[in-house]
């Protein structure tokens, strides 16, 4: 009996060390992961982030999760995400995969947690990004993330790099 409780325990731990071995491979294959967290304004600055390091010459791979979630590939394609739930931070792992598939030098992504452990998680556990962006602080996911500003912006810097840069508009 016991081990008809353990074996599934055990394949589910294995499969968990392999996931994390492949992200940890994935990850080292790009130069720079730009994680965008913020209020509003996530899609565009994105988007504008991904221009600008295309027209520099790198090799660039960008998610985005505003009304149609998608990514662009590094050849510059739009593609739809197809998702059979709702969203899940684990979308992210795919999207690495994908960006080191394609040998990107940059990931852009934007931060697909509200929750404040949860982009906690994403950022120090997945992403491990080299560079963050927090777009703005402004009055939502109050349940989530609290209700005040200064609760708020603490939320949003769940997602600020260790040991990366930062920037920020919002004074």
């Amino acid at each position: 009996m016991r081990l008809m409780l353990f074996a599934p325990f055990a394949l589910y731990l294995g499969y968990l060390v392999y996931e994390r071995f492949v992200l940890n491979k994935c990850r080292k294959c790009i130069k720079h992961i730009i994680h965008i967290n913020g209020i509003r304004g996530k899609t565009g600055t994105a988007r504008l982030i991904d221009a600008g390091l295309r027209e520099a010459g790198l090799r660039v791979f960008t998610k985005t999760t505003g009304n149609i979630p998608s990514y662009i590939n590094v050849s510059g394609e739009e593609r739809p995400i197809k998702r059979l739930g709702r969203a899940n931070i684990r979308e992210q792992l795919k999207m690495i995969s994908l960006a080191a598939a394609e040998n990107a030098d940059a990931l852009i992504l934007e931060c697909m947690a509200v929750n404040p452990k949860l982009q906690l998680f994403s950022e120090r556990s997945m992403l491990k990004s080299t560079i963050g962006v927090i777009t703005n602080v402004r009055y939502d996911h109050i349940l989530e993330m609290g209700e005040s500003l200064p609760l708020i912006a603490e939320s949003l810097s769940n997602t600020i790099p260790k040991d990366g840069l930062l920037f920020t508009a919002d004074v």
